[in-house]
């Protein structure tokens, strides 16, 4: 595999993992050290210039966008929104899927 594919796989698996261990923080006065506008895919999915090409548990491909219009897409749920719900954690709502993060 690609080495730039692995890095993006870590930095997405590290949101992932950060943002379901508690996410949290940003409100209340606790200063947030996380932006998530610095790891969109681009504003919207029409001025996309990136993409995560992410790996999961059972070493399958997979592709993930998120997008600044709080848009996104992956080829294992489809379309979907997503709203940040904390720091390091957002809530997916897709069509064939929905969670945290």
């Amino acid at each position: 595999m690609n080495g730039l594919y692995k890095i993006v796989a870590v930095v997405l698996l590290s949101f992932g993992l950060i943002g379901g261990c508690g996410g949290g923080g940003g409100g209340d006065g606790d200063v947030c050290d996380f932006s998530i506008n610095e790891i969109t895919n681009g504003p919207d999915s029409f001025n996309a210039f990136s993409l995560w090409a992410c790996i999961n548990e059972l070493d399958e491909e997979f592709i993930f966008q998120v997008f600044d219009d709080g848009k996104g897409f992956s080829d294992g749920i489809g379309i979907f929104t997503w709203v940040r719900t904390g720091c390091r954690s957002a809530s997916v709502d897709g069509e064939l899927a929905s969670g945290d993060i």
